[in-house]
């Protein structure tokens, strides 16, 4: 009875990973904004790209362990999820996918970005606001070897991610 009941939530969260993979890609068309560098592929590896069909779920996953973790965790996970997609965004560097390498940078920001407002509205001890702080030089430095990497349109958005963690920084 408890497998079957496990099989069947493994089914149904495939079904709505397909599903939202393919609303997802509807919406892409829709909007016009696929070009076809950023052409999604299905791959298997070591890890799971934005640039891969399964990445949607990865993300849907990410976000309802964000959303069912406690407090004290949250900051925690932002931070772990703001430092992977960092990594994403020097591996799709170093593949030529400079777009979405920046989408993804961005994105790790706003994950960093929500650590530190949680941190502040948690008002949480100094052990989680010194791990905070050395994380965004983490980011800090990782973006300044990144930054000569990009075209100079998007170098300009990497050096305002820069300047404002090194403004949050410095307020830790």
């Amino acid at each position: 009875m408890k497998t079957r009941l496990l099989l069947s939530t493994l089914a149904l969260f495939f079904a709505v990973g397909v599903l939202a993979l393919s609303l997802i890609e509807v919406q892409a068309v829709y909007a016009g904004n696929k070009t076809t560098t950023e052409r999604k592929q299905l791959y298997f590896g070591k890890d799971i790209l934005p640039d891969n069909l399964m990445y949607p779920a990865l993300m849907a996953i990410d976000r309802i362990q964000l959303e069912t973790a406690p407090n004290s965790e949250r900051i925690f996970l932002e931070m772990e999820y703001a430092n992977r997609r960092l990594g994403y965004a020097q591996q799709l560097l170093n593949d030529n996918k400079e777009s979405l390498a920046l989408t993804t940078a961005l994105k790790a920001e706003n994950y960093l970005q929500n650590a530190v407002h949680d941190a502040q509205v948690l008002q949480a001890p100094s052990s989680v606001t010194q791990r905070l702080s050395k994380t965004l030089l983490y980011h800090i430095q990782q973006l300044k070897e990144l930054s000569p990497k990009f075209t100079d349109s998007n170098r300009s958005e990497i050096d305002k991610i820069i300047e404002q963690d090194q403004i949050v920084q410095h307020s830790l």
